[in-house]
């Protein structure tokens, strides 16, 4: 059994590894490339001076050392953000005389 093992980023479809010269019996897999190990987290209650109606997000995060947990967060968070855009960006109204 032979396995090719490669480097890369993202998500990458099976069917994005077939290669026209592949022997006959390759079997191609889908494959993801991310130093992020495991995330978890968690929603505390939480207060600013007397009011106590407030949430706290608690996120860890683990990598494989190649980037800082906190990077790699900044990260997704761009790439939510870039998604969210499309929702968000309405043209500016138009100010009544």
């Amino acid at each position: 059994m032979e396995i090719e093992v490669g480097v890369g980023r993202g998500y990458v479809t099976a069917e994005r590894h077939k290669k026209e010269n592949n022997p006959i019996g390759t079997i191609p897999v889908d494959s993801i490339f991310t130093p992020i190990k495991k995330v978890s987290y968690r929603v505390e209650n939480t207060r600013v001076g007397k009011i106590t109606d407030y949430d706290r997000l608690i996120l860890e995060v683990w990598t494989d050392g190649s980037v800082r947990p906190d990077d790699a967060l900044a990260f997704a968070a761009k790439i939510l953000k870039s998604h969210l855009d499309l929702f968000i960006t309405f043209p500016e109204p138009k100010e009544e005389e």
